[in-house]
């Protein structure tokens, strides 16, 4: 298997470390499209621990099935947030068969309409009127819920016992920067940071490029994702 630039970070972290701790925001099914996921099925088998979130608890099913080959997992429902709760957005299942984007060949059909699940109504209605293969009306495939929420770093704690970790990947479908300056990277000091960019402004992504880099990292943009790399820090008095 050809690796990319992420995927060789994260095994060069893994080659200093005896267990690699792995948070996934996002996770949906944990194994499509997922770069991570041919890591930790793979040669990172036993060397890591991996905290799947994700807010949609119908995917817990497929979640634990795609990662049956480990016990070294913490499912987690939840989305990651300053608030105390948030409204999602998503494609109805009774719909799915008529969202099915030329990408998504192959994929299970409930993989590409719950992938664009977001907090934005309007991004999933135009991503409906984009794909669908049918006449309906775009706002009836349209599902809400309320989802509770925290901070990352008090979810972990509490739910996964971790105080850091050392990867962060970050999957949100337009809300990802809002989902990193809740994540309390300052605490957490993950020294990989992988985060979808496609769908963020030119002024969303500066500031979050500002944001990384306050923090101590270096930033490098990887297609549609953007991988932060945290700097070492000297401490030693001058």
């Amino acid at each position: 298997m050809k690796l990319n630039a992420y995927q060789l970070s994260v095994m060069a972290a893994a080659s200093v470390k005896k267990n690699l701790t792995i948070t996934i925001i996002g996770a949906n099914d944990g194994r499509i499209n997922d770069p991570l996921f041919p890591l930790i099925s793979g040669p990172l088998k036993n060397r890591c621990t991996a905290v799947l979130i994700e807010p949609n608890e119908s995917l817990n099913s497929i979640l634990r099935e795609n990662y049956s080959f480990t016990k070294r997992k913490v499912i987690i429902n939840s989305a990651v947030s300053n608030q105390s709760n948030i409204t999602l957005y998503s494609v109805k299942e009774a719909f799915w068969a008529h969202c099915q984007p030329t990408y998504a060949q192959n994929w299970p059909n409930y993989r590409a309409p719950t992938g664009i699940t977001s907090v934005d109504r309007n991004f999933v209605k135009k991503w409906i009127e984009k794909y669908q293969s049918a006449s309906f009306n775009s706002d009836a495939a349209i599902d809400s819920r309320t989802v509770r929420c925290s901070r990352l770093q008090p979810l972990l704690s509490e739910k996964a016992s971790m105080e850091s970790i050392d990867v962060l990947q970050i999957d949100a479908e337009g809300h990802d920067d809002h989902v990193l300056y809740a994540s309390d990277i300052e605490l957490l000091l993950p020294g990989i940071i992988f985060i979808e960019i496609t769908h963020l402004s030119r002024e969303r992504l500066n500031a979050l490029r500002k944001h990384l880099v306050e923090c101590a990292y270096s930033c490098v943009l990887q297609g549609e994702n953007m991988m932060a790399i945290r700097v070492p820090q000297d401490t030693t008095d001058p």
